[in-house]
């Protein structure tokens, strides 16, 4: 071998170790940004998980008001029935 072909077959050999470098950099740069993407999605992720709990403990505290409310609908509509029958009572008697 002449030492033009060797100093090719060299250049070849570290073109192509480059090549290599520069691609395993690239594909270790895509992997740092999907890491960061992920994180990015979990964070929102537990935002909205967050969000989630205060909508539920809202809908608890409607339900419960609304039970309340409608025990007190029961007692006013009972106490609305008694004054009807006082004031039946008062017409009989005026007439």
């Amino acid at each position: 071998m002449t030492i033009s072909t060797e100093i090719g077959i060299l250049i070849a050999i570290i073109s192509a170790f480059i090549a290599l470098i520069s691609l395993l950099r690239l594909y270790s740069r895509d992997g740092k940004g999907a890491t960061k993407d992920f994180t990015r999605v979990e964070t929102k992720i537990d935002y909205i998980g967050g969000d989630i709990k205060d909508i539920r403990d809202d809908v608890k505290a409607v339900s419960v008001r609304q039970e309340d409310m409608a025990e007190r609908l029961v007692k006013v509509e009972e106490s609305t029935k008694s004054a009807h029958h006082r004031i039946d009572d008062i017409e009989g008697k005026i007439k």
